[in-house]
């Protein structure tokens, strides 16, 4: 344990907010400059891909990206979209049949199902295969609304310190790696959806962290 963490302890610094259960492995993190000067503990961490770790960074959301106009006759069509690194469960396509809108979503397992379509979607490439089962209306565009993320956008630690955390220049902080934490005690950004979150608790479960 004490290897793959670094600093284990099972005594959190006090107040004892954040923790759930009496279990944590909690190490000490380099948290990178420039996050600000009041990270409040509870706040979600990814690591960066350098060895620090920043604030949880929200998926980019894109609305309406065009894919193709259709003519009236196809049923099929494929397109890459301009970003990969897709969010599974945020892939709308949009289009519009017998003067009507329509949009299917993505199942999060990379398929389009339902009564008037199905197709595939790659969340790595951005590559998307849609059908119709009745030919968009001729002139019309079929557009695509998601969200994407950096590789490195992976929550995998709570920040654990007792005070704000001041990281107006590189400084070495508390993490929660691994245990059980408290929902109340979490901090979100302000704008983050319900598809989001449900991702990163997705993310943190994966890391060993579960919230109650």
């Amino acid at each position: 344990m004490a290897g793959k963490f670094g600093i284990v302890q099972n005594t959190p610094t006090e107040p004892s907010q954040l923790f759930a259960g009496d279990y944590k492995a909690l190490a000490n993190k380099t948290v990178k400059a420039g996050e600000g000067a009041a990270i409040k503990r509870g706040s979600i961490m990814c690591e960066g891909g350098d060895g620090t770790y920043r604030v949880l960074d929200l998926d980019t959301a894109v609305g309406a990206e065009a894919l193709c106009s259709a003519t009236g006759a196809l049923t099929s069509f494929t397109a890459m979209l301009a970003s990969g690194k897709l969010v599974p469960g945020t892939v709308k396509v949009k289009s519009t049949v017998g003067a009507a809108a329509k949009s299917v979503t993505d199942d999060g397992n990379g398929r389009f199902s339902d009564a008037q379509h199905s197709g595939c979607v790659d969340y790595g490439s951005g590559r998307l295969e849609i059908r119709f089962n009745t030919p968009p209306d001729n002139g019309t565009d079929i557009v695509a609304d998601y969200s994407h993320g950096g590789v490195n956008d992976k929550a995998d630690a709570v920040l654990a310190a007792a005070e704000p955390v001041d990281a107006t220049s590189d400084i070495v902080a508390p993490m929660c790696m691994q245990g059980m934490v408290r929902s109340a005690d979490l901090v979100w950004p302000e704008s983050i959806t319900d598809v989001q979150k449900a991702r990163v608790l997705i993310m943190l479960r994966n890391a060993g962290i579960i919230v109650v």
